[in-house]
């Protein structure tokens, strides 16, 4: 078995998501499935925090062109699908899907690249 291990640092302005999580350090977002091929992404996430924090956070996944784990500081051309698919007063789960473009490339997609096929993303 081999391991992927990273760190993601984000200029503030540049992923909505990020944004959220980064004024709120108390609230967490992990992955409860995660599926990737080169051509798509889908995922369904749970986020648990200060009701006040998932409602930006909610904002955040519906109204920014925001995709999941993207890597690419600029609009790549995907269509992205968010679905909120649960929420309480301390959790949110969400569901994302998009397609990979020519210019689009993602945390999921690198792991992909370097591991192949058949990976446990957390």
């Amino acid at each position: 078995m081999r391991e992927f291990v990273f760190a993601l640092e984000y200029e503030p302005g540049t992923n909505p998501v990020a944004d959220v999580l980064a004024d709120y350090p108390e609230m967490s977002v992990r992955s409860l499935s995660c599926h990737v091929s080169a051509d798509s992404l889908w995922r369904v996430d749970l986020a648990s925090g200060p009701d006040a924090a998932l409602a930006e956070l909610e904002r955040a996944y519906e109204t920014a062109d925001y995709f999941a784990d993207c890597l690419v500081k600029d609009h790549c051309g995907a269509d992205c699908e968010v679905q909120v698919l649960d929420r309480s007063i301390d959790t949110l789960v969400v569901y994302t899907y998009w397609e990979r473009t020519e210019v689009c490339t993602s945390v999921p997609h690198v792991a992909l690249e370097y591991l192949g096929e058949g990976l446990l993303f957390e």
